[in-house]
């Protein structure tokens, strides 16, 4: 217990609520940059903003509930997987280790596919011409692997030297990015080249488009949702209490501006037919046609958006490890961080080392994003479960923000969508372009480590009765009520 509060100390009073905005930028950018074009060529630019800016409205509301979750445990690293650990402690235990791991596995796996696509941009842009440099088993390496394992190393390296550094990288990573998106929005409105009469709407398939409309969401989930990270920062924020909210908040709204404007302006420029036709580069395309030739500068905004979204999530997804491993609930060897600048160094090596393996020895790496894709949002339904579940179990539990009682209806209402998007996007991988019936499986086996390390951690290294329901506290004890006393 000692060392676990001498850790905390460690970590605290480094984030301002900017810094909260700023580790988010890059994850709505990439998000923009990369995702969004497939979504159009699915259904259309006004299917498209009901898809994404449905699910960023979604986002927003879930950041409001995160925040109050926040605020009662500010002391707990790992983010959202925490706050449902908490909640579902009481009714079956194993739920905690399943949601952190899967929430781990979200943004820990995710940065081979990330570096893996910035990669292939690269080598598009500047070196088109090169070929494979050798293979290894069904992997032709190229440039794009060696742009991939150069990217995970880097963003590694600026979360060990510390988390002002990420920060400050983000800011400068991302102003490009964000200067890109404000000219999407604005400029073809004044300069009269913006146009919808190409934009359509259908949804097909399955139970009238629905089940499509429902996959789409299961693969922007990650991106549209991705503004959650200020929870797992907020025991490093100087003013927990009121950081987050304001982190939290304007990360969120910036989101849903973001994600239903920037389309629409890049789409009216170019067409709809021609982002079909480029899903990743027509930024490119409506870029130069705003302001002339610009293909090097465009490509190198959305590969720095993507580094940043990398930097991120490598910060994150080592805390969430080495909160799930303060909590007991995996190898007691992740409970450790650095002690020169309370970096979570060892996990993030961890991760390291995985996603390198992945860029080097994997052919393709679409069944570990499904298997991600899918721990992320098991996790997100969840912690949105969970907060309906902490207001009926810990109503004496200090809250220093605590939103109006209705909120616990969206809740409700928000936790059904989850589930319901969880649940079909899982069953149905095809729909999002995921494979088949075997990426079930793999998903499966990948998220089954979770539950099996917390058995070793219980059963083996601490020597404890393997229980799977724990009461949990009603009210904090008095060290960590004083933390959370104060209101608002």
């Amino acid at each position: 217990m000692e060392n676990a509060e001498n850790d905390a100390e460690l970590i605290k009073g480094k984030l301002h609520w900017s810094s909260g905005f700023a580790l988010t930028l890059g994850i709505i950018t990439t998000g923009i940059f990369t995702s969004i074009g497939y979504t159009i060529g699915a259904v259309g630019v006004w299917g498209m903003l009901l898809i994404w800016a449905g699910a960023a409205v979604i986002g927003l509301l879930q950041v409001a509930l995160y925040s109050e979750m926040a605020l009662m445990f500010p002391d707990k690293t790992g983010g959202i997987g925490m706050y449902a650990h908490e909640a579902w402690r009481k009714y079956f235990s194993p739920i905690g280790p399943l949601c952190v791991y899967g929430y781990w596995m979200a943004w820990s796996l995710a940065l081979a596919a990330i570096g893996l696509t910035l990669g292939e941009l690269v080598k598009a842009q500047w070196f088109a011409s090169s070929g494979t440099f050798f293979t290894i088993g069904s992997v032709h390496v190229g440039v794009q692997h060696f742009v991939a394992a150069a990217a995970i190393i880097l963003v590694w390296l600026v979360n060990v030297i510390g988390i002002k550094l990420t920060v400050r990288l983000m800011w400068l990573l991302n102003a490009g990015a964000v200067v890109a998106l404000v000219l999407f929005i604005v400029a073809p409105i004044f300069s009269g080249q913006w146009s919808a009469s190409s934009f359509t709407f259908h949804f097909d398939g399955p139970w009238d488009g629905l089940k499509l409309a429902i996959g789409l969401i299961y693969v922007a989930g990650w991106s549209v949702y991705g503004t959650e990270i200020v929870a797992t920062f907020s025991p490093e924020f100087r003013d927990t209490k009121r950081d987050v909210p304001k982190a939290a908040m304007s990360s969120g709204i910036f989101m849903l501006l973001a994600f239903s404007l920037a389309p629409i302006g890049a789409a009216g420029t170019v067409g709809e037919a021609a982002v079909t036709d480029n899903p990743v580069g027509y930024a490119v395309d409506a870029f130069e046609k705003i302001v002339g030739p610009a293909s090097g500068l465009i490509t190198a905004f959305i590969c720095a958006s993507m580094f940043a979204s990398m930097a991120a999530s490598t910060g994150d997804a080592g805390r969430a490890l080495y909160g799930l491993a303060r909590e007991g609930m995996t190898l007691k060897q992740l409970d450790h961080l650095s002690k020169r600048n309370g970096m979570p160094v060892r996990q993030m090596t961890i991760d390291l080392v995985i996603n390198l393996a992945m860029v080097f020895f994997l052919g393709s790496t679409i069944a570990v994003l499904f298997a991600s894709n899918f721990g992320y949002l098991l996790c997100t339904t969840f912690a949105v479960g969970g907060y309906i579940l902490l207001r009926k179990d810990r109503p004496e539990w200090p809250r220093p923000l605590k939103l109006p009682r209705f909120w616990v209806g969206i809740a409700v209402i928000i936790f059904v969508i989850d589930a319901i998007v969880t649940i079909v996007g899982f069953l149905n991988p095809h729909i999002a372009g995921y494979g088949n019936s075997d990426s079930i499986v793999i998903a499966l086996v990948l998220l089954s480590f979770g539950p099996i390390t917390f058995v070793i951690r219980k059963k083996l290294q601490d020597r404890q009765k393997l229980r799977f329901r724990d009461e949990g506290p009603v009210v904090p004890d008095v060290a960590d009520k004083a933390e959370v006393a104060d209101p608002v």
